[in-house]
């Protein structure tokens, strides 16, 4: 793995790129998805009040999810995660813009 994706150093943007692939494979359905925001909005039990995601949700479209099923998968692990807390949470989505080509 520290060779395919946590490099030291990355030859470009590109290849940098490259490990996300591993992580949004796994990423593919609706379970798997809340699953991990629950952990990764679990964080504020260490400590922190905040915890903001980051993620782009056309990079988890398959079979079994379309993008509605995607969005409501990170609520739910969100909602999960910080129910019985005073954490505030956000989710910022990134999403790729279709090219304005002539």
């Amino acid at each position: 793995m520290k060779e395919l994706v946590f490099k030291d150093r990355y030859e470009s943007l590109v290849d940098y790129l490259k490990g996300f692939s591993y992580t949004t494979a796994v990423l593919r359905d609706g379970e798997a998805l809340e699953r991990r925001l629950r952990a990764d909005g679990g964080q504020h039990r260490g400590g922190g009040a905040y915890v903001e995601v980051r993620f782009a949700p056309q990079l988890h479209i398959g079979d079994s999810l379309d993008m509605l099923d995607v969005y409501l998968a990170i609520h739910r692990g969100l909602k999960r995660a910080t129910t019985s807390t005073t954490a505030s949470r956000r989710s910022a989505r990134a999403s790729s813009r279709p090219s304005a080509t002539a």
